[in-house]
């Protein structure tokens, strides 16, 4: 699988675990509620943006406080493994 194709199916996933959780897939959304719960550096909107449109995927760190925040499996939300 193409490194574009997994950002795409990553920006999948990610927006089926926002509605799940019933949170708008919004990158402003996104961006204000993961830097509330993320001890690095903060994400922008852009940031956020990107992983909604399959741009791009967060770094290992930043997918565990997703995937905390959703309430799903880290393999899951990187991969599309597990439950």
């Amino acid at each position: 699988m193409s490194s574009q194709q997994e950002k795409i199916l990553f920006s999948e996933r990610l927006k089926q675990a926002l509605t799940q959780a019933t949170h708008p897939i919004s990158p402003t959304f996104i961006s204000k509620q993961f830097n509330s719960r993320y001890s690095g550096e903060p994400i922008s909107v852009q940031s956020a943006n990107n992983w909604l449109l399959g741009k791009a995927i967060p770094n290992q760190d930043k997918l565990a406080v997703l995937s905390l925040w959703l309430n799903v499996s880290n393999q899951w939300l990187r991969f599309g493994d597990g439950d």
